[in-house]
């Protein structure tokens, strides 16, 4: 039972990653504007 629990919260951090994910990249306005950035990543 306590190793459901633990899968259950692996599962929520991995879908708030995508969900921060995708609504980063959602105030973009043109495809263009998506690039690496080195300095954001530090």
């Amino acid at each position: 039972m306590n190793n459901n629990n633990y899968k259950r919260f692996a599962a929520m951090i991995g879908t708030s990653m995508v969900a921060m994910y995708v609504l980063m990249y959602l105030n973009t306005y043109q495809l263009s504007h998506v690039r690496w950035s080195e300095t954001a990543s530090s």
